[in-house]
């Protein structure tokens, strides 16, 4: 149940903030990065969803993005070719995209379409660069592109019998192909042999259990499951270094071999000792993704932190070179204030079960762009889900926490963590510990604050009895109790809540349709469920339109209650299906589908 904005917001800064230029523009975030490669004068790194490039002669960092036509599925590895002038981005789902040297952009779907094996064998691993060709090494074997003409020549099963095999990393050396593969040790052959295409042509060079390869100093370079990085002259393995770690990317520059781990960046000369190892970026808890050199300066990719640079003569000295963005691709829940854009992280699945991680709060304004509160500053609160905006004063802001409560920043940027320990008998509660559930922590989880017109702040709580909670404008709070009324109210889960023109709440529940609410009308509600037209009883969004009809998402189907003044006047609320027309066939609209 998250929302894949890849930030791709796509909000036209029109749109958020009154201006003229009607423009697209996207804001993504540059802080994941998958991997780093050199090009003649640039170097390259990769999000899981579009790729920044730095100048080194000019200095200035670019992107490439869905905005201008670079679509990716989920990026896997990057490369680009100084002779064809081509960056490649492969895809966990066997998407390549080429940005060619005029910056137009090729999309190839040949793997996904043609190649006959599952989609989960498709991912692309890594490409090798051999006299023209691109060596690509995916889940099934090796697929082969011509980089003049961008076109696929063929595809090899190089297993034993001619089966599948995962193929982490290709090199060449003295005309002959190393493959290293998952469970199948090195397999090579030689290039001169027309019949690849045969497994019979391919043999095991060794049998042992390898992560990656590359060639350097005419010798392959390999590193083995136990961590050991080796050489190989032609006769044996020598070890040159025990990374304690197993590589996630193994690189070479033809003068120096670049290995990173989680933990560690190590560079290696010719003569394969480390001139360089980096353990840790100054002022940054990071992890480590990729890296390169080039012309002496190393380039750093993280996963979370973005993209770093430092000379080799002085690693004690980092530049963070990521261009400005949110803290991360995958955004929850976004809110507009006047002149300003807030957006959280949050994740709930399906069931509502949260995915708890370290996300901090971003914000956009357009003068000082992208600012991300860490976590560290938000008192331990954890999954944030939901965002409300105080109509009195657009500087206080509320986050619903899916693990903690509710969090409040005020004028003076101060937060504020409202729990059950200061929010009274009748405010925010904790989850009974309860074996059924699996939840023993006990934690408060809130979600969709929104403000009544009277500024009154509504939100919901999960796993409880008082599902609906407010905190009223005088700084009150109350609970609502819906045993009785809503089947699942002892374990009650709830979508986002929309509050209509006459103070009726709307809840979308988990397993017992749309709940109608109002504290004004003695009390009022009302249940829509099955009887009531919904295909599904599990309801996953509602939206009020300008004609105050309720939109209701269903696990199931569309939904559509006509206007929201009959909970006024009515004991009973039915919907209706949308029929639309495609040629002589007249069908409901989103019939059965998912949402």
């Amino acid at each position: 149940m998250r929302i894949k904005l890849s930030i791709a917001l796509f909000f036209s800064i029109s749109f958020l903030f009154a201006q003229n230029d009607l423009l697209w523009k996207g804001y993504f975030s540059y802080n994941e990065i998958v991997d780093v490669v050199n090009g003649e004068d640039k170097i390259y790194a990769a999000t899981e969803n579009c790729v920044i490039f730095k100048n080194l002669i000019l200095g200035d960092v670019n992107q490439i993005n869905s905005i201008t036509g670079f679509k990716p599925e989920s990026i896997t590895t990057l490369y680009h070719s100084t002779i064809y002038d081509k960056t490649l981005a492969g895809n966990t789902n066997g998407l390549l995209l080429i940005v060619n040297k005029n910056g137009s952009i090729s999309q190839k779907v040949d793997i996904i379409e043609e190649v006959p094996v599952p989609p989960n064998k498709k991912r692309i691993n890594h490409f090798y660069e051999h006299d023209g060709k691109i060596f690509i090494a995916t889940n099934y074997g090796i697929s082969v592109l011509d980089l003049q003409t961008s076109e696929f020549i063929v595809t090899y099963f190089i297993g034993p019998l001619g089966e599948e095999v995962e193929v982490l990393q290709t090199t060449v050396l003295n005309n002959e192909i190393y493959a290293v593969t998952r469970n199948n040790g090195i397999r090579k052959a030689s290039l001169s042999n027309p019949f690849l295409y045969d497994f019979n042509q391919w043999q095991t060079f060794d049998a042992g259990n390898w992560s990656a390869i590359v060639t350097f100093n005419n010798e392959l370079i390999v590193q083995d499951a136990n961590t050991t990085l080796y050489r190989n002259n032609g006769t044996s393995f020598i070890p040159i270094l025990n990374t304690l770690q197993n590589a996630l990317k193994l690189k070479t520059n033809n003068t120096q071999i670049i290995l990173t781990t989680q933990n560690n960046v190590f560079v290696l000369d010719q003569n394969y000792t480390v001139i360089a190892q980096i353990t840790q970026i100054p002022n940054f808890d990071v992890t480590f993704s990729a890296a390169t050199v080039i012309n002496d300066n190393l380039y750093v990719g993280t996963t979370k932190n973005g993209l770093f640079s430092a000379t080799l003569s002085n690693l004690s000295v980092f530049e963070n070179i990521t261009p400005n963005g949110p803290e991360k691709n995958y955004i929850f829940r976004i809110k507009k204030a006047p002149n300003k854009l807030w957006a959280v992280y949050g994740r709930y699945t399906l069931p509502y079960e949260p995915i708890i991680q370290n996300d901090g709060i971003s914000s956009y304004q357009n003068d000082t762009g992208w600012k991300t509160i860490p976590y560290t500053s938000l008192l331990d609160a954890k999954c944030f889900t939901g965002i409300a905006i105080s109509p009195k004063n657009n500087n206080e802001v509320y986050f619903s926490s899916y693990n903690n409560g509710l969090l409040k920043l005020d004028s003076n940027g101060d937060f504020t963590l409202f729990d059950h320990t200061n929010t009274g008998n009748n405010g925010l509660e904790q989850i009974p510990a309860n074996p059924t559930t699996n939840i023993y922590n006990m934690p408060i989880r809130t979600n969709s604050p929104e403000f009544d017109k009277e500024g009154n702040l509504w939100l919901t709580s999960a796993w409880v009895t008082k599902g609906l909670k407010v905190l009223r404008a005088n700084g009150q709070w109350q609970s609502y109790d819906f045993d009785g009324i809503l089947e699942q109210a002892p374990v009650s889960r709830f979508a986002p809540i929309k509050i209509d023109k006459n103070g009726t709440k709307w809840l979308p529940t988990r397993n017992d349709g749309v709940l109608a609410f109002n504290d004004k009308l003695n009390n009022k509600a009302i249940v829509i469920d099955n009887l009531s037209g919904l295909p599904s009883t599990i309801v996953q969004c509602i939206e009020i339109d300008n004609r105050n009809q309720l939109w209701i998402g269903t696990a199931q189907g569309l939904r559509v209650l006509s206007s929201v003044d009959r909970f006024i006047s009515e004991n009973e609320l039915s919907t209706t299906s949308i029929i639309i027309q495609e040629g002589d066939l007249a069908q409901e609209l989103f019939f059965s589908r998912l949402l």
